[in-house]
């Protein structure tokens, strides 16, 4: 079997190659195991032909229009109109609170929320007493002073209690001057006619 292979140019490594394989081809011719394949392979059976493939029926036309419907968003839709959606009962507070865009109770205008709206809604708001004002007003005042003085403490602004923005800049204005600098005194003397 060596015998076939042209030996000529091979490395040691390719000549042990080829006697490896001519020694196992002879054991193998040895133990009838080429004879006892082709015998197996008349006994199976031909394997059969792959089947032809159906023809794909043509794809149906798929409307646009989705299979499924959402209600809510359907009556989103109806609302944003000015439609009262199917499940409102026509003539109800909350039908005419679609329509008009107004709440019938408050009269504040809304486009979308009018069933949570009505649910919390107790109507007009009341008022409020002359008490009520006096004491936002005082609140507000509070609030006005402790800005100032946290600015004051800040370094921003000069804080005086019980005086208004209005006496603090006429007291700024009678404050001396900034002592002049030294440049600034020569010339002055330099300029004045000696």
């Amino acid at each position: 079997m060596l015998e076939d292979i042209d030996t000529a140019g091979l490395t040691e490594f390719e000549l042990q190659r080829a006697r490896l394989i001519a020694r196992n081809r002879a054991r193998l011719l040895a133990l009838g195991i080429p004879e006892a394949v082709s015998g197996l392979t008349r006994l199976a059976p031909a394997v059969p032909a792959p089947k032809a493939k159906k023809p794909r029926a043509p794809k149906q036309h798929v409307s646009a229009e989705p299979t499924r419907h959402s209600n809510r968003l359907r009556d989103q839709e109806m609302i944003a109109r000015g439609e009262v959606p199917p499940d409102i009962e026509p003539g109800s507070e909350l039908a005419i609170f679609i329509i008009d865009g107004e709440c019938p109770r408050c009269g504040k205008v809304y486009r979308a929320g009018h069933a949570r709206h009505l649910d919390t809604c107790r109507g007009p708001p009341e008022p409020p007493t002359e008490e009520e004002i006096a004491a936002q007003a005082e609140s507000y005042k509070s609030q006005q002073k402790e800005k100032l003085r946290q600015l004051e403490l800040g370094g921003l602004v000069d804080y005086v209690p019980g005086s208004s923005s209005s006496s603090s800049s006429t007291q700024d204005s009678h404050q001396q001057p900034p002592p002049a600098t030294a440049a600034a005194q020569e010339e002055a003397v330099g300029a004045s006619p000696a």
